[in-house]
């Protein structure tokens, strides 16, 4: 699959530097997959009726129902962002991209195998952060 291009002076200057930028943010992302911060947000993340059952005392005012819908709101960024991260530096305008990423999202939050999936892309993401580092042209072979 190609990825869609933008057309112009601003699409060449992406094009030029998104190898050069790819890496960083897939072995930051896969650090964050490893961390006990990602498995807390993604077990509020994956299971809002707990979450509403524990903290949803508050809920009898509008002011107590927005503050825990923040908070949980919080606890799914905190989930995703470093994934999201990786979409903007590597997925941007490239559909291949964006649907495996989207869907690894959708199967850590969903999925019964969702937390071995997790760990399962960890490597994943440093294997292809290390493959960009060292030949930063495989971005465009990948899309």
């Amino acid at each position: 699959m190609t990825a869609v291009k933008l057309a112009g002076p601003l699409s060449r200057a992406w094009d030029a530097y998104t190898p050069l930028i790819s890496e960083e943010p897939l072995i930051a992302a896969a650090a964050w997959q490893l961390t006990p911060f990602k498995a807390a947000c993604l077990r509020h993340c994956r299971s809002p009726i707990s979450f509403f059952l524990r903290f949803g005392g508050k809920v009898t005012r509008p002011a107590g129902a927005l503050r825990m819908g923040a908070m949980h709101g919080m606890f799914c960024v905190g989930c995703c962002w470093a994934l999201m991260a990786v979409l903007v530096a590597v997925g941007t305008m490239n559909l291949a991209w964006m649907a495996g990423l989207a869907l690894l999202i959708y199967v850590e939050k969903n999925a019964s195998f969702g937390e071995r999936a997790v760990t399962l892309a960890a490597p994943v993401l440093v294997a292809l952060g290390v493959v960009l580092l060292v030949r930063p042209e495989t971005l465009t072979t990948l899309t």
